[in-house]
């Protein structure tokens, strides 16, 4: 399985929504235009589950990822949603 790791490495703790909007919509737009499909799972640099950022919660979401790694655990994500 190929997983996104956010376009420059960039933890989830850093930098503001725009910032993360970036690395982690960006990453997936960035394989949908190189692969021609988007890729299901993300992978957090140093980063915390689903359910404790709320705006990096939205933005994965919003790029349509299916399961998320975090330093903590693996997580598939709840529901179907649409790709960026």
């Amino acid at each position: 399985m190929i997983a996104s790791h956010t376009r420059t490495h960039t933890r989830v703790s850093e930098g503001d929504a725009v910032a993360l909007e970036a690395e982690i919509v960006g990453s997936q737009q960035d394989f949908r235009r190189e692969l021609g499909h988007p890729v299901r799972a993300f992978a957090w640099l140093m980063g915390s589950p689903y359910g404790e950022n709320p705006v990096a919660d939205a933005l994965v979401d919003r790029a349509g990822y299916e399961v998320l790694f975090s330093n903590f655990r693996v997580q598939r994500l709840p529901g179907l949603r649409p790709a960026a």
